[in-house]
């Protein structure tokens, strides 16, 4: 009686991957989780402040626009002028409750059952299962694995048939944490406006690796941007508050007075007290990013400077959040490493094969929530798999 297009979607690939780590005895130590892209840093005082204070504010416990606190847009909207030498204003902005939750309205307004929209392999696990979820047919291009994972224009344009309605860009990426190069995502677009279809952009990890770099990209100079543009955005990560989930989107108004349709029905208006508490904070903002995404750069140098000591490991691709790293065992796909690694030596990684075909070279491992000395563990234990498999 379960409609098949949910039975026959995989399983949460977090939980999953964490429950691997139940067995583990702690031979090597506590348990070392990269399993999820979490900042280890606390919010800024005055964020905090301000949920105390929007939490116990009487007029914030009706119903809300479902567009989104005009506060809120307000503020974000000034703060991607700001970023990008923008010109947007409010009524282009609809606030959802988290990131995801604007991935499958914006894919919900845009493709009818058995469309096609174009996600990346490998890529956002979330976005496949969503797709599938809603009889969308996910259509993949490839990155390019020899040079960073980037963006191949041609092998992009050569899959686009007519059913295709959108192409779907994560930057910085997930899982391989690194960012695509403005003039790629500039052709992307221009691709896109060719041939007539929508370009989402995913900007979930934006803030912790262009904090003092400029804009990312320049789609929002376009003249012509809101015609094909769709971009996703997440204070949740940004403001360390993922367990107030918070995210937006910026549209052609027309396409948020659409997709408004799509919200009203799964949540009416996402959650008040966070919208009023992340509005009056957003101003502070661009003075807190800078130096926690610089603290998590650390981290990944860090990383980056330990892994060699892991033999036959070696980083594919690295960013401020997020290491792919290709195991060097030949005859074990990467569920049954990650496995292994969780339940014997206490490190908890998510399989390449979650982000897409051909992957069963590869985890991701998360690492901005990780202490140096952890990070500095973790090529240790990576070691001590051999003793765990036959080989």
């Amino acid at each position: 009686m379960i409609n098949p297009n949910i039975k026959n979607i995989s399983e949460p690939p977090i939980p999953l991957a964490l429950s691997w780590s139940k067995s583990y005895n702690g031979e090597y130590g506590d348990i070392i989780d990269m399993s999820q892209a979490v900042p280890s840093y606390p919010p800024h005082p005055l964020l905090m402040k301000n949920f105390l204070n929007s939490a116990s504010d009487k007029n914030l416990l009706s119903y809300g626009e479902i567009e989104g606190e005009k506060v809120l847009r307000e503020n974000y909207s000034k703060h991607i002028n700001e970023k990008y030498k923008a010109t947007t204003n409010y009524n282009q902005i609809l606030i959802t409750s988290g990131c995801n939750q604007a991935f499958i309205a914006a894919v919900i307004c845009l493709a009818q059952s058995e469309d096609e929209i174009m996600i990346s392999n490998p890529g956002y696990f979330s976005h496949k299962l969503s797709l599938k979820m809603l009889q969308v047919k996910p259509r993949y291009f490839d990155l390019n694995q020899d040079n960073n994972f980037e963006i191949n224009l041609d092998d992009i344009e050569n899959k686009i048939n007519p059913k295709v309605k959108a192409i779907v860009l994560v930057s910085p990426s997930n899982p391989t944490g690194s960012a695509h190069r403005k003039e790629l995502i500039n052709k992307v677009m221009i691709l896109c406006q060719k041939k007539n279809i929508y370009l989402i952009l995913d900007e979930t990890y934006r803030d912790f690796i262009y904090p003092e770099n400029g804009s990312p990209h320049d789609l929002f100079k376009n003249d012509n941007w809101s015609s094909n543009f769709i971009q996703l955005y997440s204070f949740s990560k940004s403001c360390c508050i993922p367990g107030h989930r918070l995210g937006a989107i910026t549209a052609d108004t027309f396409v948020i007075s659409q997709i408004s349709k799509v919200m009203d029905n799964i949540q009416i208006c996402a959650p008040r007290p966070a919208q009023h508490a992340v509005a009056n904070f957003l101003p502070e903002l661009k003075n807190f990013i800078p130096e926690k995404s610089n603290s998590i750069g650390e981290k990944a140098e860090l990383f980056s400077e330990k892994m060699p000591l892991a033999k036959g490991w070696e980083i594919s691709s690295i960013g401020s959040f997020f290491a792919y790293v290709r195991h060097p065992y030949k005859n074990y796909n990467c569920s049954e490493i990650a496995k292994t690694l969780a339940q014997n030596c206490g490190v908890v990684s998510i399989p390449g094969s979650y982000f897409g075909n051909n992957q069963e070279m590869y985890l991701r491992m998360s690492i901005a929530g990780l202490s140096n000395s952890e990070i500095e563990d973790v090529p240790k234990r990576l070691n001590e798999i051999d003793k765990h498999l036959s080989i």
